[in-house]
């Protein structure tokens, strides 16, 4: 039982909050995560598969370091995408811009108003913009040479930006850290189970100092609110030196486990936030990736295949697309 917290009234959601932690113990606003505890509508889920937060946000006005941003942030098939359209479409303008003026001011091309000098009008323009010039074709008077002169200058810097953002996105640090598809909760110690999923780092740069946090959120219905608690679980081993291998996150299902208390039946209204963090040596920086895993993904009395083995030279094999590998098991330890 708990009072939710409402939206826009801070004195009364200070007493609701003091309200449950002295009669539940139970501290509302510690626990939440940076999402909201309440709201109208029931959430489909808070972080998306891809780790990406399932929040989209709406702003009136644009600025530049927001499109900066935007372009980082792009997926590289977009990206590239997006600079070869900008590109083509700037050489369609300036192209239209030559044919206006009249194909015969560009010595070489086709003179007319035809497919054929418009062809010779684009082929112009992609020269100039990227400041080839083979010379067969030349801009003649004034206001050819103008127009010439300004896309010239405007492919410098359409270039030089290009290669700026495309820099910045490959020397950017990501990681490659893959989670399995499904939780199982497999057997464990003294006659327990417990709650399981595993990661695998894809590249062989090196990780250090990782660290995991997991935090199980449940959605409760309250008359006309969805509630949402957040309970961090407790791990086995929350943080490795080293992660030259695969990484088995454990969380015992115990009396203090939050599973323990509500059992499976209710797990629809269960998503799990995983959040790894560790440096990565090659670039010399935190690298923070994370995971989203809902209550269908639980996979009950099931362990997971073994990942990795010791060849006859005494050297350890890792079996990376072995990571979802499970088989069902009725067995308990």
């Amino acid at each position: 039982m708990q009072i939710f917290l409402f939206d826009n009234c801070d004195f009364l959601n200070i007493v609701i909050n003091n309200f449950n932690k002295y009669f539940f113990g139970e501290d509302v606003k510690d626990q939440d995560i940076g999402f909201s505890v309440s709201s109208r509508k029931e959430k489909s889920r808070l972080i998306n598969d891809d780790g990406n937060f399932n929040v989209k946000r709406f702003e009136k006005s644009l600025k530049f370091q927001d499109v900066y941003y935007w372009l980082l942030s792009l997926r590289w098939s977009g990206f590239l995408l997006l600079a070869f359209g900008f590109i083509v479409l700037n050489n369609l303008v300036f192209a239209v811009i030559y044919f206006a003026i009249g194909a015969e001011f560009i010595d070489g091309a086709d003179i007319g108003y035809n497919w054929e000098a418009f062809d010779d009008c684009l082929y112009f323009s992609f020269q100039t913009f990227t400041t080839v010039g083979y010379g067969a074709m030349s801009p003649i008077g004034v206001l050819p040479n103008v127009v010439a002169s300004i896309e010239a200058v405007h492919g410098l810097i359409t270039f030089s930006l290009v290669t700026a953002l495309i820099y910045a996105r490959f020397s950017k640090p990501t990681s490659k850290i893959r989670f399995s598809k499904d939780m199982l909760i497999s057997p464990w110690k003294d006659g327990k189970d417990a709650l399981m999923f595993r990661l695998v780092n894809e590249r062989s740069d090196i990780l250090i100092e990782m660290k995991v946090t997991v935090v199980m959120v449940i959605s409760e219905k309250h008359e006309d609110s969805f509630v949402n608690k957040f309970h961090k679980l407790e791990l086995e081993h929350d943080s490795i030196l080293y992660f030259p291998l695969n990484w088995t996150v454990v969380h015992p299902i115990d009396e203090n486990s939050p599973i323990y208390k509500l059992g499976m039946e209710n797990k629809s209204k269960w998503e799990f936030v995983v959040q790894v963090q560790g440096f990565d040596n090659t670039f010399s920086q935190v690298i923070y990736q994370r995971k989203s895993y809902l209550g269908s993904q639980i996979v009950e009395k099931a362990k997971f295949n073994r990942m990795f083995h010791i060849n006859d030279l005494g050297e350890t094999e890792l079996y990376i697309d072995r990571l979802d590998d499970y088989f069902k098991s009725t067995e308990s330890e």
